[in-house]
């Protein structure tokens, strides 16, 4: 039995290939503030040093910590790390025919209905056109844009 927290990688593109499961980290590498970020990925390389592997997240909001321009945009309470990575020994590898035989025994998720996205399609194109526009300008290099959908 393993210790939470435990990361779960999958690699859908190649279907033979094993999941591998990172459990029972060494040690947590944890970052709330930007100001500490520099001394985060000291701590993961610092692992990785150590023939550690690093398995987690970097939030979409860690960028605005590497432009000074962008720092402002951090919100204030977030409500994820700016990043969040485990230091584990060898992941366990699960065969992708075993872990697919898991989820599959487990109950079916809900229906989702009711889905209302909160931007229409003529609004979705003006954020299209603005994006293209600070692309064009080198205002920017990549944009992800994203929009609340509720559902039931």
């Amino acid at each position: 039995m393993h210790r939470p927290p435990c990361v779960l990688v999958e690699d859908h593109l190649d279907a033979a290939a094993p999941a591998l499961l990172y459990a029972d980290p060494e040690s947590v590498v944890r970052c709330d503030d930007a100001r500490d970020v520099a001394a985060a990925l000291g701590q993961i390389e610092a692992g990785l040093a150590r023939g550690l592997h690093a398995a987690g997240f970097f939030s979409f909001e860690l960028g605005y910590a590497f432009e000074r321009k962008l720092a402002p945009l951090i919100p204030q309470k977030p409500t994820l790390p700016l990043l969040w990575l485990g230091l584990f020994r060898q992941p366990t590898q699960i065969p992708a025919a075993a872990l697919d035989q898991f989820f599959a025994a487990l109950a079916p998720p809900p229906p989702i209905s009711a889905v209302q996205p909160a931007l229409d399609p003529a609004g979705h194109a003006a954020r299209v056109r603005r994006i293209l526009d600070y692309l064009a300008a080198g205002d920017a290099y990549q944009v992800n844009l994203t929009f609340p959908v509720g559902f039931r």
